[in-house]
């Protein structure tokens, strides 16, 4: 274990925020609260002990296993698909050249690659079947980081990987979990997006706009993620009854009705939309 500075502000001052432990191993993790009100993991795993983490058949985006959560898993898989399908092309309908890092098992640039028009290439180094990251300068108009930022051991050189592949004209496309959502106070420390130790960072709107001003990216747009609302509502309540889980849909439906209200800063998910600054 390693201890670290807040990535945001690189202060060394913070409070204990919340103790989770490894669905996955026995293990607890710490997420700390910086000054400047970034939370992130610390300690964290060295760099060398990260894969043995996600070395497991039950982590959804690696999995190819069964069960109720696999099942529903997928299916909120096909839906989110052709919605970020729908927002890649909107921003260009022809000759699309799409990077998705950290694709995972490679699926979204599967099906993406079903279109014309269309070219998609993965890239996850914590996926054993990925492809390479040797690609040359401005490979790609469309990079998507879906769920990527908060596991990115170094997000300098993250940056500095997209920040070459990515087209002067190109768009990046950014979701991460929401520490401000709504059901992370419900659900407490089994909010299932803390998933320590696998994330490392822990964003607000706040601290995900500073993050992509100081890398030098402009925002377009904002979006909601409802659907993100109800996997992770289900997934926080995998190990209760079924009540509690009938309890959580509940839950998800009057929360995906505040964010609708509220805004996409209260959303499970930020989703965000960005361009490269000339």
């Amino acid at each position: 274990m390693v201890q670290t500075n807040c990535y945001i502000c690189k202060n060394d001052i913070y409070t204990p925020f919340a103790s989770i432990k490894d669905g996955f191993h026995d293990e607890t993790f710490t997420v700390v609260e910086c000054d400047c009100g970034f939370c992130y993991l610390n300690p964290r795993p060295r760099l060398e002990e990260m894969p043995k983490y996600y070395n497991t058949a039950d982590y959804h985006p690696h999995s190819r296993g069964n069960g109720a959560i696999y099942f529903i898993y997928k299916i909120i898989q096909k839906f989110t698909f052709r919605g970020k399908y729908r927002t890649l092309k909107k921003y260009n309908n022809n000759n699309i050249r799409h990077l998705d890092y950290g694709g995972g098992d490679g699926k979204f640039s599967k099906y993406l690659n079903s279109f014309n028009g269309v070219s998609s290439i993965s890239y996850d180094p914590y996926f054993n079947d990925s492809n390479s990251l040797d690609f040359p300068k401005n490979s790609f108009n469309r990079i998507t980081l879906w769920h990527v930022l908060e596991h990115a051991y170094d997000l300098d050189s993250l940056f500095e990987n997209v920040g070459k592949m990515l087209s002067n004209s190109g768009k990046l496309f950014i979701a991460v979990p929401n520490i401000n959502a709504i059901e992370r106070k419900y659900f407490n420390s089994s909010w299932a997006a803390y998933d320590a130790p696998r994330h490392l960072y822990h964003f607000s709107s706040s601290s995900l706009e500073k993050l992509l001003k100081d890398k030098s990216y402009k925002i377009i747009s904002k979006k909601r993620m409802l659907l993100d609302t109800f996997y992770i509502s289900i997934l926080s309540s995998k190990k209760g009854s079924v009540i509690s889980l009938i309890k959580s849909i509940f839950l998800s439906i009057l929360i995906s009705i505040r964010v609708l209200v509220k805004g996409p800063d209260y959303s499970s998910s930020l989703f965000y939309v960005c361009e490269k600054k000339s």
